[in-house]
């Protein structure tokens, strides 16, 4: 990245001295460096699609996209821990073989530079004023940037080129990557409380939180709120204490923190104890089925099951359009669970 932003700073350098306009000059280098990692981001991206894999999300500085089966979400995401200033967070299929996917995947974003350089050199070709100069120079910073990417080294993270290198060389079991197999086994549709035993104990191994989230979800898609809404304390255990790992798990804690407070409305049958707005959308960046089964649980406390269905099918069709195939099953489950539950507790 180094190289790149030196040939960023000589190009702006270049096109102050062709238009005498500083402010022009860092117009093109901010649009040239955005636009170059726009594109390598969707090389990755579509090389991920072609190659079967489920694509989570994408990063773009601080602007997030998720793909969804009809647009995409957006949002705004700021982190106390170190990023990159792309990344596209994708999960192999597991009916497929690794070795092609990851290389494929790994050098996507090159593929990507290396077609916008040569749309560049075929403009400087055609072009004999003094913005050719001007062109040279993004060519530079686009150069630059590619052998960035494709020279395999590790600085922090694995290069483009170290990583298609070392999958096509030593290419890992995927049994080596427990975390990675079942996260791809939970998007392509199997809900947590259906999760193979060995998959299930990797969930809970990633991290204390994620142990926490997998079992409140374990325990509301079998109907048991008291249990789901006991684990607040392993909750606020859980949460990190190094400020850039709570950063990066910041999502899923809320998402759990969300969770427990719908499961505790529902095990003492109070509609206050439910998420608030703030709450909701904290959550519901990688749980949208949540505020609509929020409406379903202040349904099912004024005794109206109908509408409990509607709310659960409202949920059900935005976790369906998430990548993520174990949302709408999960919302599914629950919903079921909520309308079989009886008003009334059961007697001690």
């Amino acid at each position: 990245m180094w190289a790149y932003m030196f040939a960023l700073g000589m190009l702006m350098g270049v096109v102050a001295a062709i238009a005498h306009a500083p402010l022009a000059a860092l117009a093109v280098g901010i649009s040239t460096l955005f636009i170059s990692v726009a594109i390598h981001e969707a090389g990755h991206y579509m090389a991920a699609r072609r190659g079967g894999m489920t694509v989570l999300f994408m990063r773009l500085f601080v602007f997030e996209l998720a793909p969804r089966r009809r647009g995409w979400a957006c949002r705004v995401k700021r982190y106390a821990h170190r990023v990159p200033v792309g990344l596209v967070m994708a999960l192999p299929n597991l009916a497929t073989p690794w070795r092609p996917v990851f290389i494929a995947f790994a050098l996507g974003g090159v593929v990507a530079n290396t077609f916008q350089l040569a749309c560049l050199a075929i403009a400087l070709a055609l072009t004999h004023d003094a913005y050719a100069r001007m062109l040279l120079g993004v060519a530079c910073c686009v150069t630059a940037m590619l052998l960035a990417n494709v020279i395999p080294f590790k600085a922090g993270m694995e290069s483009d080129g170290l990583l298609a290198l070392r999958w096509w060389r030593h290419p890992p079991d995927p049994r080596a990557y427990p975390g990675m197999r079942a996260l791809a086994r939970m998007v392509s549709g199997t809900a947590i409380a259906d999760m193979p035993p060995a998959d299930a104990q990797a969930l809970k191994g990633m991290s204390a939180m994620h142990a926490v989230w997998y079992a409140v979800k374990a325990d509301q898609q079998r109907g048991e709120w008291a249990a789901a809404a006991a684990q607040l304390d392993a909750w606020k255990a859980a949460i990190p204490a190094a400020k850039p790992l709570r950063s990066a798990l910041s999502d899923l804690t809320e998402q759990v923190r969300g969770e427990i407070a719908f499961a505790a409305a529902i095990s003492q049958r109070d509609a206050a104890l439910l998420p608030d707005k703030r709450a909701l959308r904290a959550a519901g960046w990688g749980n949208p089925g949540l505020a609509p089964r929020c409406r379903a649980v202040v349904a099912w406390l004024d005794g109206d099951i109908n509408a409990v269905i509607v709310a659960t099918i409202e949920a059900m069709a935005l976790a369906d359009d998430c990548t993520d195939r174990s949302l709408k099953e999960s919302e599914r489950l629950i919903g079921e669970a909520l309308a079989a539950t009886p008003l009334e507790p059961a007697a001690p």
